[in-house]
C-alpha cells in the first residue's frame, strides 16, 4: 500500500508556460475519457496549477472567517487527484474539464454545526454561493458537509489569467469530520471506494448507520433509509461481523524524515505513505515548479497502480 501526497504553497504562481486556454484544458479532457496520454496529462497539470492562484484567495477569506468564529478550526486545501478528474470526467459524460468546479478545493472543519451555519452565512456574503446543502439533504451514504462555490475575480493585471476559475469550499463538523475520515481510511487500507459508495456493503451500511446516529446528536436529519428504534442494535451486529472499531485502531502509521539535512517546516511537503508509514520530504519556498513537477511525474508513474494515489494539498501547520 503506498500513498503519495504533496503539500503546496498557498501563495504559489504558475508561469506563462504552463498557462492553458479553456478550449485546450477541454481537448486535453475528451482525450483522457479516451485514453492517458502524456500529453493530456501535461495539459491536465497545467491547468490544475492554474488553480492554484485562485485557491490562495479563496483560503485567505475562509481562514479570516473561520478563525474569527473558531479559534480551534482545522483547515486544510488541496488540487484534485488527477484519476479522480479523470474518473469524474468518464462518469459523467457533459463534463468538460474547464467546467470541473472542484479542481481546487478547501475545508474547514469547525466545533458544531451552529458554527457551521454561521461561518456560511458570512462566506455566501463575501463572494461565496452555497451550491449543495448535505447537512440538510444528506448522501445516502451519510456524508454530510455544506459545498461552497468561489468565483475567482482578480484584482491584479497578471492574475487576470485565472479569472472565473471556481475552487470548491466545505464546510464540516468536527463529528462529520471524524466519520468522513474514517470512511476514507477503511477505503485506503481495504483497497476499496468506499468514499464514493463502492466496496463491502457491510462495512457501507455501518458507517450509513453510524452516520444517522451522529446526525441525532448534532440535530440533523437522518438519511430517513434505517429504523430508528433497532439502529443501535444493527450498528453492535455490524461492528462484531466487521471488528470495525478494533480494524481502526489498528489503522495507525508511523512518521520519519528522509532527508535528515532538510528542514521540516518548509512550504511543500512529499509524503509517502507505504505499509503505514509515511516518509515526509519538505521543499523549500520557492520549489513550487519542482513540487508540481514531482506531483505530475508520480502520477504517471502510477497511473495503472490501482493501490497508490497522489494528491497535492496545504494543511499547515505539518503536525
Amino acid at each position: 500500500m503506498k500513498f503519495y501526497i504533496v503539500l503546496e504553497n498557498h501563495n504559489a504562481m504558475v508561469t506563462d508556460e504552463q498557462t492553458i486556454s479553456k478550449s485546450e484544458a477541454d481537448r486535453a479532457g475528451k482525450e483522457l475519457r479516451l485514453e492517458v496520454t502524456s500529453s493530456a496529462m501535461q495539459s491536465l497539470s497545467n491547468w490544475r496549477a492554474m488553480h492554484a492562484q485562485p485557491l490562495s484567495a479563496a483560503y485567505k477569506l475562509l481562514k479570516q472567517k473561520a478563525q474569527f468564529l473558531d479559534k480551534n478550526v482545522i483547515l486544510s486545501q488541496r488540487l484534485k487527484r488527477a484519476p479522480s478528474i479523470i474518473h469524474k470526467l468518464k462518469r459523467l459524460s457533459g463534463m468538460k474539464l474547464s467546467r470541473m468546479q472542484d479542481i481546487g478545493g478547501c475545508r474547514a472543519v469547525v466545533a458544531d454545526t451552529g458554527k457551521a451555519i454561521k461561518l456560511l452565512n458570512q462566506l455566501t456574503k463575501k463572494a461565496m454561493k452555497l451550491e449543495k446543502d448535505y447537512f440538510r439533504y444528506p448522501k445516502e451514504s451519510g456524508y454530510r458537509s455544506l459545498h461552497l462555490s468561489y468565483k475567482y475575480k482578480p484584482i491584479k493585471e497578471e492574475n487576470l489569467k485565472y479569472k472565473g476559475l471556481t475552487i470548491e469550499v466545505q464546510l464540516r463538523t468536527k463529528v462529520q469530520h471524524a466519520w468522513a475520515t474514517a470512511v476514507e481510511i477503511v477505503g485506503i487500507f481495504n483497497q476499496q471506494g468506499l468514499k464514493s459508495g463502492d466496496g463491502d456493503q457491510k462495512w457501507l451500511e455501518f458507517f450509513a448507520r453510524v452516520s444517522d446516529e451522529f446526525a441525532k446528536i448534532e440535530g440533523l436529519p437522518t438519511t430517513g433509509q434505517f429504523d430508528s428504534d433497532d439502529n443501535i442494535k444493527k450498528i453492535i451486529e455490524l461492528n462484531d461481523q466487521l471488528n470495525a472499531l478494533s480494524t481502526l485502531s489498528k489503522y495507525q502509521v508511523t512518521t520519519q524524515f528522509i532527508d535528515k539535512k532538510a528542514s521540516n517546516i518548509g512550504e511543500y511537503y512529499l509524503l509517502i505513505l507505504q505499509d503505514k508509514e509515511i516518509k515526509i520530504t519538505p521543499f523549500t519556498k520557492n520549489s513550487y515548479q519542482r513540487a508540481i513537477d514531482t506531483y505530475l511525474a508520480f502520477e504517471k508513474q502510477f497511473n495503472d497502480d490501482e493501490n497508490t494515489d497522489v494528491v497535492l494539498i496545504n494543511a499547515q501547520p505539518l503536525k
